[in-house]
């Protein structure tokens, strides 16, 4: 007897824990942007999570959400087998489909949501408030005191406090509180507000998040905001919590974003967090990177206007890479590696510790550290880097506590105390803190670099308002040029094949000298033939050049006639060529352009220089035949090719000829030419485009070629 009651109070009690948590609800509302769906009570957000088929219509249509209070999400700790809250667009991973992939807005209302609980183990990819988003805005939204935990062991996972993944989206005032713990076997990327942010933005949100993390088989990466970016912006935005992460292979953290891997600004930003990672194997190529802003900064990123006052540290690997902003900056080594990163008008207050210090950044890889400060007294750095392959530290100096707490240490090197800086005694223990607001200041951009008149020129764009007073240039990390007017330079100091970076300075001097950098730009010059002339042979052309000055290697020649190419794709290697395919009395315009074989590159091609020139009359017939060249359609050179490629034929005769392009649906897709041709070999150039002018994507394309009665064709792959 006593048994029987036992289990039917067991039973009573399941009851009762199943039938007391908060079912799912549908709020009130449609989920158009003038009725959206409001969010009032943990019952809405749970049908929110749980019922996407009631409201996703598909991956195209944006649905609208209204948040309407504060949400306790406190039971939310009882919730699916303990496994608590699902993180919205669940089942969309779960089923392996796409189908509720969150695409919409919420609209916090500046409410909260808080003590919301999530433990996701074995295999569960995306993590956060939402499991991935794309296409959406996340507006006004605060998550308080949350507990994210994730313990996977079967493949890569992404957790953040809102979003395990964002892709073209935009999250703007938002914030979250409270802890993520993230282990893995494999490698994962942690932020206190997103996993992985791809083509996004990030503005004025902020994270206190605790971040913790292991990884007892590979990479641990984490940062205060972000894990992993590219090809996104992060504005105005702040971290206060910490990082604390683990890794048997290259652990890295960041104060604001653990790894950026290209195309990232980061603006206005600042951390006051303490930055720990930790990497447990000593062998090659396992190294531990961190830094106050960005644990590795990579590939074309800025990082402008921001500040770390926090304690850095990074302990074991082969090498323990710590920065007072970013732990590496770049990757390469050399200057012709297309991975350049700025960091512009940033300091570091805080101890670093690590094998490898450097007061801004720790392994400086071709990139560029400008107008930047550490304090060498707490840091005990005495450079800007702590190791390097060809990088620049331009106007960045370590100074004294005192100094760091000056307008003027700032000021002498450009940085705006109008608008974006302020120094309070009161404020960051009377180091410099930040407005928070955009800067009216818009980076310069080089637009245009060019080989002109035995010189380069290099041009650029400001914006109307307001304008700088000089400009100065440098160039190779050196200076070149300061006090410029215009909006273009001439370097007449160069050599042929040689590389050169440009990088302009904007300075106003309305405003005691503020200043800002521009991008960088990369230009090769190469030169081209020169002295090109002609004469004539009977009706053919010979043309002769003589050879570019100061020419590092042997090259080739290409001809172009009237803008199609005449010669092969390798080019000719002499000083001349004779176009014995023209026609009486026919005006031509030949061009010659240096063929440079450049590693990894293939063929670049310098300027051409041009001759315009009208055939001499004849009355002999047979040069419109050639008895020894048959009509025929021979092929196409290089196959497969990218981007461009060149078709070989030849006819016994002057025709009108007409070659098509087609797609593998035999779509007609470019006519290449329908024009009198003349007897002799001829070749022309297809450079991927349809006659719209647009690139066509990969894939197998044919060709067909009509003279009179003869009709050829040939297959081609486009490989890009």
């Amino acid at each position: 007897m006593k048994r029987i009651t036992l289990l039917v109070l067991l039973l009573l009690g399941l009851y009762c824990v199943l039938f007391s948590q908060t079912q799912p609800e549908m709020p009130a509302g449609s989920g158009t942007e003038e009725d959206p769906y409001l969010i009032g009570n943990l019952a809405n957000l749970r049908w929110l999570s749980e019922c996407s088929e009631d409201w996703w219509i598909d991956a195209d249509t944006q649905v609208h959400f209204l948040q309407t209070g504060d949400i306790d999400a406190a039971e939310t700790v009882s919730w699916n087998e303990g496994s608590g809250f699902r993180p919205i667009g669940y089942y969309m991973v779960i089923y392996g489909s796409d189908s509720y992939l969150f695409t919409g807005v919420y609209d916090g209302a500046n409410y909260d949501i808080y003590e919301l609980f999530i433990a996701m183990e074995n295999g569960f990819r995306y993590v956060g408030l939402f499991s991935q988003i794309s296409n959406s805005s996340l507006i006004n939204l605060n998550l308080i005191d949350i507990d994210i935990l994730v313990n996977d062991t079967n493949s890569i996972s992404y957790v953040g406090g809102l979003s395990g993944r964002t892709s073209s989206s935009i999250i703007q005032n938002c914030s979250t509180s409270g802890s993520i713990i993230h282990n893995s076997r494999t490698d994962h990327y942690t932020g206190g507000i997103i996993g992985s942010q791809y083509q996004s933005t990030i503005e004025n949100s902020f994270s206190s998040l605790f971040i913790t993390g292991n990884s007892n088989t590979w990479g641990s990466i984490a940062g205060g905001l972000v894990g992993v970016t590219s090809f996104s912006s992060i504005l105005y935005s702040y971290f206060t919590g910490s990082v604390d992460i683990n890794g048997n292979y290259n652990s890295i953290a960041g104060g604001i974003a653990g790894s950026v891997e290209q195309y990232v600004n980061i603006e206005s930003c600042y951390s006051v967090a303490n930055i720990y990672a930790s990497t447990n194997l000593s062998g090659l190529y396992n190294n531990t990177y961190s830094g106050g802003i960005t644990g590795c900064l990579d590939y074309d990123s800025f990082i402008y206007n921001c500040y770390s006052i926090g304690n850095i540290s990074s302990i074991g690997g082969y090498y323990s890479f710590v920065g007072g902003i970013s732990g590496s900056a770049g990757e390469g080594n050399s200057p012709t590696i297309f991975s350049r990163t700025v960091i512009d008008k940033c300091y570091s207050s805080g101890e670093l510790i690590g094998d490898v210090q450097g007061g801004i950044v720790g392994f400086l890889q071709t990139s560029y550290i400008i107008d930047s400060f550490w304090n060498s007294q707490v840091s005990w750095c005495f450079a800007a880097y702590g190791d390097r392959i060809w990088g620049t530290v331009l106007n960045s100096f370590g100074k004294t506590s005192q100094e760091m707490k000056q307008v003027e240490t700032y000021q002498n090197n450009g940085w705006d105390f109008y608008h974006i800086w302020n120094i309070d005694t009161n404020v960051n223990s009377g180091y410099p803190n930040l407005n928070m607001i955009a800067s009216p200041f818009i980076r310069p951009s080089i637009n245009n670099i060019i080989l002109e008149d035995n010189a380069i020129k290099i041009s650029w764009t400001i914006p109307l308002d307001p304008q700088p007073s000089t400009f100065t240039i440098y160039k190779n990390g050196s200076l070149l040029e300061e006090s410029i007017t215009d909006l273009f330079f001439y370097d007449l100091n160069f050599q042929n094949c040689t590389p050169y970076e440009y990088l302009v300075y904007a300075f106003y001097s309305d405003y005691e000298g503020v200043s800002i950098s521009s991008n960088f730009r990369e230009f090769t010059p190469f030169f081209p033939p020169q002295n090109l002339t002609y004469r004539f042979e009977d009706i053919d052309v010979v043309l002769e050049w003589e050879p570019p000055s100061e020419l590092p290697f042997t090259v080739s020649y290409n001809i172009t006639r009237n803008g199609y190419t005449i010669t092969p794709y390798y080019g000719v290697t002499a000083l001349t060529f004779t176009d014995t395919t023209t026609q009486p009395n026919t005006n031509y315009t030949y061009g010659v352009r240096t063929m440079y074989a450049i590693y990894e590159v293939g063929h670049a091609l310098s300027n051409a220089i041009e001759v315009n020139l009208t055939t001499p009359e004849t009355t002999n017939e047979n040069d419109l035949t050639d008895p020894c060249v048959k009509t025929e359609l021979i092929g196409n050179y290089p196959n497969p090719f990218n981007p461009s490629t060149i078709i070989h034929f030849s006819l016994s005769a002057k025709v009108n000829l007409r070659i098509d392009i087609y797609n593998i649906k035999g779509q007609k897709i470019k006519t290449l030419v329908d024009d009198i041709y003349p007897a002799g070999s001829h070749s022309i150039v297809w450079n991927g485009t349809d006659d719209g002018g647009y690139s066509v994507s990969s894939g197998i394309y044919f060709y067909k070629m009509t003279a009179d009665d003869y009709v050829g064709a040939g297959k081609m792959v486009l490989m890009k």
